[in-house]
């Protein structure tokens, strides 16, 4: 929905004369970036749906509200008794299990064994019955934790922003990275 409003591929808008249409791709550009940063960080659809489409803003701004709103998109989608986190990093595995930790705390031993026998929407249901406000905590501060990994924190993608996308805007790809 994002790039369909822009009418153009950004490389072609940002080579524009007009300085608006520049910005428009630069503005896309930008929030395609950070998007996809925080989305490939928790790493399920369900949790890129509930976060949405990050929009450009600054520092001050993206340090209050981004965390905010990632932990609570991740929250909604745990709740709904699906995981708001994959499992392709040692940081989303760590995650990962939080959440699966935390489904546990709202249930006996015997009613997780017989969830092998659950699938798909059964199974996130049943997860869904469980939410505990202990279980939650233990979730929210490993959402937390993840969003701000310290080897790989967001902020400083978002720091660095500019480069990358002079990168993907000047036509040479990455390359220049």
């Amino acid at each position: 929905r994002e790039a369909a409003a822009l009418g153009e591929r950004p490389i072609a808008l940002s080579r524009s004369g007009d300085p608006a249409t520049r910005r428009r791709a630069r503005e896309f550009a930008e929030g395609c970036l950070l998007s996809l940063a925080v989305w490939r960080r928790f790493g399920t659809a369900d949790f890129a749906e509930a976060l949405g489409w990050i929009r450009r803003t600054d520092y001050a701004a993206m340090n209050a509200l981004l965390p905010q709103s990632a932990v609570e998109a991740a929250l909604a989608v745990w709740r709904a008794g699906k995981h708001a986190v994959a499992q392709s990093s040692e940081a989303q595995r760590s995650a990962h299990v939080a959440e699966e930790k935390a489904w546990a705390l709202g249930s006996s031993a015997a009613a997780r064994a017989e969830d092998f026998d659950f699938a798909g929407v059964a199974l996130a249901k049943r997860r869904a019955a469980r939410v505990t406000p202990a279980g939650e905590a233990v979730v929210r501060d490993a959402y937390r934790r993840l969003l701000s990994a310290i080897h790989h924190p967001i902020w400083d993608l978002w720091r660095k922003r500019d480069v990358v996308i002079d990168a993907a805007l000047g036509g040479s790809g990455f390359a220049g990275l």
